[in-house]
């Protein structure tokens, strides 16, 4: 189950990658997928900028919690790819919360730093997006 769990951040970033270009190839229209690697690439900086945080002030530690850097990737790379195609957040959703689920089952993390490592990182994640996005007819 490790392994399983070790394969669903490089599997998303992949399909991260990949999703631009084959959304704009299906529904035939010109994509800007730098657009959406951009913001989505911020959006994981600041995930990082959050750990270092994290562990430099002990946030979470104050609170008996540890941030779930690894969840926080998962929910940033999966609201990007929800963001670029909301259709993908049917099988995308299920994916999030049996990864929760398995990191809960192997005590990587408790259920409070997996939902607190969510609830920051989806706006983070928006608020990305939103900028890269009003960004772009000045590209």
């Amino acid at each position: 189950m490790d392994f399983i769990a070790d394969l669903i951040d490089p599997l998303l970033g992949c399909f991260l990658i990949a999703g631009p270009l084959l959304l704009g190839r299906v529904k035939g229209t010109r994509s800007r997928p730098w657009i959406v690697w951009g913001a989505s690439l911020l959006a994981l900086a600041l995930v990082y900028l959050l750990t270092f945080v994290d562990h430099y002030f002990r946030l979470w530690a104050r609170f008996g919690l540890d941030f779930s850097t690894h969840t926080a990737v998962a929910v940033a790379l999966i609201t990007s790819l929800g963001i670029l195609h909301r259709r993908w957040l049917f099988f995308l959703v299920p994916l999030l919360l049996f990864y929760a689920w398995l990191m809960l089952r192997l005590g990587y993390h408790s259920a409070l730093d997996v939902m607190t490592a969510a609830l920051i990182t989806v706006p983070l994640t928006w608020l990305c997006h939103w900028l890269c996005r009003s960004r772009k007819d000045e590209l």
